[in-house]
């Protein structure tokens, strides 16, 4: 999730548990934890895009990590702050709910998050919240700042804060059952309409839990679609056809070479490679959708790698680089995401016959 979402939540739990007892001080510290794991980021100037990779949502997001820095942080806290009649149990507790529910929020999201490291680098990925939902932060926020307008000793301070842990939590749940009900659509309609596919995902696009991206793929082709709840009940799914172009790396497969099975480590095998004008091959996570969320003409796919290949050994290759990415912000997009989340299904129909017209 975004750096404020983490930091509201870690400054929710710090209230939570520690409020009424050390004051403010408990919402500042909830804030810092908050946001500590995403600090893996500060080593992308020393290391590849290649390791960068694997360490972002690794180790620092795992459950080791929220119990032995957990403990760690609250030994050093009872010490700094000793005349607070507060246990080195309770100090644990705040340190290591707000460190591990930062990683647990990124696990209901897409990217993928190794909760399980060292053990295993299994990216966990429940895919039912998009990366900024202000129906989760908002209310969150809200009781946070009302709780920490009142006195430590207000019964209704503890009240707020934890209301807004309970909606947000709630929230969670709710992403969960729609995820389920779209989840049934896309099925259904892959079946009806005799699409081939071998496993299907879907995510929340942005800012809402009601349109959804479905995602399936074979060996050949990966099929996108939109679903929302608002959609009729006898609304077709429209599906897109994009060629994955396994044929340009499968060189590389057979290979094993390590730069390509880790971007298809990390994508989960939904991808597309293709190559520019210049001759340039580049792998795009097609997870993360386009940046204009298929809702125009033209987008580019946010998350996208160049693959640089070695010179005279084909299917082999020396490194990749990440492009930043971006996220379309522009009025006409968003008024487009707007009617289609209020069930306008016609918009992603005709984008379909101007992108993929073999489809």
């Amino acid at each position: 999730m975004d750096s404020i979402t983490q930091i509201t939540l870690g400054a929710a739990i710090g209230e939570a548990t520690l409020g009424r007892t050390v004051g403010r001080k408990a919402a500042a510290y909830g804030a810092f934890l908050g946001t500590l794991p995403d600090l893996d980021v500060l080593s992308s100037p020393f290391v590849s895009d290649y390791t960068q990779l694997a360490l972002h949502r690794g180790f620092s997001h795992s459950v080791l990590f929220a119990l032995a820095g957990g403990a760690g942080i609250a030994y050093l806290l009872q010490k700094l702050h000793s005349k607070y009649s507060v246990s080195f149990g309770r100090w644990f507790l705040f340190t290591f709910l707000t460190l591990f529910t930062h990683a647990l929020l990124d696990a209901f999201t897409v990217y993928g998050t190794q909760l399980l490291n060292p053990i295993t680098r299994h990216p966990f990925a429940w895919n039912s919240i998009f990366i900024i939902d202000p129906i989760y932060t908002l209310p969150l926020l809200a009781g946070l700042l009302v709780a920490l307008f009142l006195s430590r000793e207000s019964r209704w301070r503890s009240r707020f804060v934890m209301a807004g842990l309970i909606f947000s939590t709630a929230y969670l749940g709710w992403g969960q059952i729609a995820k389920s009900v779209v989840d049934h659509r896309f099925h259904a309609s892959l079946q009806e309409q005799g699409i081939p596919y071998n496993r299907l995902m879907s995510n929340p696009t942005a800012l809402n839990s009601v349109l959804w991206m479905g995602m399936a793929d074979n060996d050949d082709f990966a099929y996108v679609a939109l679903s929302g709840l608002l959609d009729a009940k006898d609304d077709k799914i429209n599906w897109m056809r994009i060629p994955k172009n396994r044929q340009l790396i499968q060189q590389g497969i057979d290979n094993q070479d390590p730069y390509l099975e880790r971007l298809l480590w990390f994508s989960r095998g939904y991808y597309r490679v293709e190559r520019d004008p210049e001759g340039r091959l580049f792998f795009h996570d097609l997870r993360f959708g386009r940046s204009d969320g298929y809702l125009t003409e033209k987008g580019n796919y946010i998350f996208r790698f160049q693959l640089f290949e070695a010179e005279g050994q084909s299917g082999r290759y020396t490194g990749f680089k990440q492009f930043r990415p971006v996220v379309e912000g522009r009025s006409a997009t968003l008024d487009l995401l707007w009617k289609r989340i209020n069930g306008d299904t016609s918009i992603q129909g005709r984008i379909q016959e101007q992108l993929y017209p073999d489809s």
